[in-house]
């Protein structure tokens, strides 16, 4: 079970970082510069056995999530 002091801080990780999204929102693409399919060679093929540590999953919302994403679609 995740620890209440543990979710505020992700929390406000979140938070954070759409903050700073919509900041630079005029500095992104408004159509992504990526092909259907894109994400395949970046996750793997299944999913983990075991729980992932935060800074993984955070760090995968830059690099796999957000090159996909419209602005129109925020």
């Amino acid at each position: 079970m995740i620890e209440k002091v543990f979710l505020f801080l992700i929390g406000k990780e979140m938070v954070d970082f759409i903050a700073e999204y919509l900041k630079t929102i005029r500095t992104r693409r408004v159509f992504p510069d990526v092909s259907p399919g894109y994400m395949r060679t970046l996750v793997p093929e299944a999913a983990p056995q075991e729980g992932e540590k935060w800074d993984d999953i955070f760090r995968d919302i830059e690099r796999v999530i957000m090159p996909g994403v419209r602005c129109l679609d925020i």
